[in-house]
């Protein structure tokens, strides 16, 4: 009895040592300096994206207990929904199903190095509570818009997560991004931001005139210059064994091509 008091008070001792860590490391620990992103101002039309919510709401996604209880033919019935009210994005971006009815779409970038972000939301919502349907100002699918809210299951958990995406990237598609230079990041060494190249006097390593850059093509592994000039317009990888000089500063590209490139 007296052995199992003390491994008893053992192990009190150690929880207490151990809540005692857990506390002490929680009130010292600091958050690392949040990163400042300046807003973007986008055209919304409310009215437009609340009815397409509300009819988002009208499709009974309902998650039961038992999988083999959903209602598949809903699920399907609202990404055919989606599908038809987001084209662009449907038309842009690759849709990969998963596990019966999960939607996954992928946005590449233009650099695969960078770390990848991800937006979710879900399109399934909770049963509603056999005898409460009378207790509903509006009916849990209904969809209504009224005194200013969006009424019914998944206006707050989750389809206008699943929605706002979508509306976001619809929205978004086509369009052009502009911040301030002062914003930009700097770029590691021997890598340019487009805009610093377009404009550049490009010569050849005997300094003869090639032309002026108008324009860069292509994606960052297999980006080109885009030189008008005399021979009219030719364009030129941007790759280390023939742009062997790049001065954005001076605005001045030395290039060493090889034979013929400047003839295609």
């Amino acid at each position: 009895m007296r052995l199992l008091k003390k491994a008893t008070a053992g192990l009190l001792g150690a929880l207490a040592l151990l809540v005692m860590v857990v506390l002490g490391r929680t009130m010292m620990f600091r958050p690392g300096p949040g990163v400042r992103v300046p807003l973007v101002e986008i055209a919304v039309d409310a009215e437009t994206a609340a009815r397409r919510l509300a009819k988002g709401i009208s499709f009974p996604t309902i998650s039961n207990q038992e999988k083999q209880d959903d209602n598949r033919a809903a699920f399907a019935a609202y990404q055919d929904y989606l599908a038809q009210t987001y084209p662009e994005v449907h038309k842009a971006l690759p849709v990969e199903k998963v596990g019966g009815a999960s939607l996954v779409y992928t946005w590449k970038g233009k650099d695969p190095s960078k770390p990848p972000v991800v937006l979710m939301g879900h399109q399934d919502v909770v049963p509603v509570v056999s005898g409460t349907e009378k207790d509903w100002e509006h009916g849990p699918f209904s969809g209504d818009v009224a005194n200013g809210y969006i009424w019914g299951r998944g206006s707050l958990d989750d389809k206008v997560m699943v929605q706002a995406i979508l509306e976001a990237a619809e929205a978004l598609r086509g369009a052009e991004l502009r911040i301030p230079e002062t914003d930009l990041p700097p770029l590691p060494e021997a890598t340019y931001y487009r805009h610093d190249l377009v404009g550049c006097e490009v010569v050849d390593t005997t300094g003869q005139a090639i032309g002026r850059v108008t324009s860069v093509d292509g994606p960052l592994e297999r980006s080109r210059l885009v030189i008008a000039g005399a021979r009219g317009e030719v364009m030129v990888p941007m790759v280390e064994g023939i742009c062997v000089r790049v001065d954005p500063a001076a605005k001045t590209i030395v290039v060493d091509p090889p034979k013929g490139l400047l003839d295609l």
